[in-house]
C-alpha cells in the first residue's frame, strides 16, 4: 500500500466572496493497467512533509471527500476531484486546514497497482505540480448611515442642518444586529456621522447607546431599543442605506428657593415680584 499526502496554504478571499466549487488536481505521471478509484480524505491531524512515514501517518476522515476512478489510461494527465466542501470549511474554521491524503479504495490487494502523482519538487514542467483550484464569486457589499444630532429645541426634526444649527454630536455609539445575533459597533465622527460598511444582504437592526441625562427625540416610531427607538432595515443587492438618524436633547433644570426679606420694604403684603437670570435672559416672577 502507498498514499500521497498533500496541503496548500490558503490566501484570504475578497470581503464578501461566496466560493462556488474548490477543485483538487493532481497530475498523474503514470495510471495503472485497469484502471483504480483513488480516495482523498480530510487529514484531520498535523504532520510534516520531512518527517511523515507510513508508520507516523497522520489521521484523517474515514469517509473519502469524494473519489475518481481512472480507466488504465490516464498516463500524463490531471486527475480532479471536488473538495469544495472542506475548502469552505477550511475558510470557516470548522476543520483546520491539514490537506489531503490520497488512498486506493481497495487497499491490500494482492496484485500491485501503483499510480504517480507529480508533486511540488518537479521542475521539468512546473504546470505539471499539485494545484488547489477555488472559484468564487464576490457578492455586493450594502451600507447603513445616518447623523447622530443634538435636537436643541427637543422638537424631534433635525433643524437646519445645511448651516450647523442643531450640531451633530460626535463619539457616540450606534449599534447594529443580524438576524442571526452577530453585533457590531462603532461611534460617530465629529460631525456625528456614523457608516457600516460591507454589509452583506440580509435584515439589520440600528439602535444608538442613549447617555445618561440625554432623551431621545428621533425616531418616533421604528423598533424598540434600550432607551427608545431604532430601524428595522433591509439591504438587498448592495444597498447603501442612508438617513438612519439619531435625535437627542438634554434638558437642564432650574432651581428657586422663596427666602423672606430682612429689609421687608412692602409690609402690607401687596404683591411684588423678584428677578431671577437664566442664560443671560432676565425673567419676572
Amino acid at each position: 500500500n502507498k498514499r500521497s499526502l498533500v496541503a496548500f496554504t490558503l490566501t484570504s478571499l475578497p470581503l464578501g466572496s461566496v466560493m462556488d466549487s474548490a477543485t483538487l488536481d493532481l497530475y498523474m505521471k503514470s495510471d495503472p493497467s485497469g484502471g483504480r478509484t483513488y480516495g482523498v480524505h480530510r487529514v484531520t491531524a498535523d504532520w510534516t512533509e520531512s518527517n511523515v512515514t507510513w508508520n507516523n501517518q497522520p489521521t484523517s476522515e474515514s469517509g473519502a471527500t469524494s473519489a475518481v476512478t481512472t480507466d488504465g489510461d490516464q498516463d500524463d494527465e490531471f486527475v480532479s476531484w471536488d473538495v469544495t466542501g472542506d475548502v469552505q470549511g477550511f475558510y470557516n474554521n470548522d476543520y483546520s486546514n491539514y490537506g489531503w491524503i490520497i488512498k486506493d479504495t481497495a487497499e491490500n490487494n494482492n496484485s500491485s497497482k501503483e499510480a504517480k502523482f507529480r508533486s511540488k519538487e518537479h521542475d521539468d514542467d512546473i504546470t505539471q505540480r499539485p494545484k488547489l483550484t477555488i472559484t468564487y464569486h464576490v457578492v455586493p457589499q450594502g451600507s447603513i448611515s445616518g447623523y447622530k444630532f443634538n435636537d436643541l429645541n427637543g422638537d424631534g426634526v433635525w433643524q437646519n442642518e445645511d448651516v450647523n444649527i442643531e450640531p451633530g454630536i460626535g463619539d457616540w455609539t450606534i449599534n447594529l444586529s443580524d438576524t442571526v445575533n452577530n453585533e457590531f459597533t462603532t461611534t460617530t465622527g465629529e460631525s456625528g456621522a456614523y457608516n457600516f460598511n460591507n454589509l452583506p444582504d440580509g435584515e439589520y437592526t440600528v439602535c444608538e447607546s442613549v447617555q445618561s441625562s440625554w432623551t431621545q427625540t428621533y425616531p418616533t416610531s421604528g423598533v424598540n431599543c434600550d432607551g427608545g427607538k431604532g430601524y428595522d432595515i433591509t439591504i438587498s443587492g448592495g444597498d447603501a442605506v442612508t438617513g438612519k438618524n439619531f435625535g437627542n436633547v438634554k434638558y437642564g433644570s432650574i432651581t428657586i428657593e422663596k427666602a423672606t426679606n430682612p429689609e421687608d420694604t412692602n409690609p402690607n403684603n401687596e404683591e411684588e415680584g423678584f428677578e431671577f437670570s437664566v442664560t443671560g435672559k432676565t425673567s419676572h416672577f
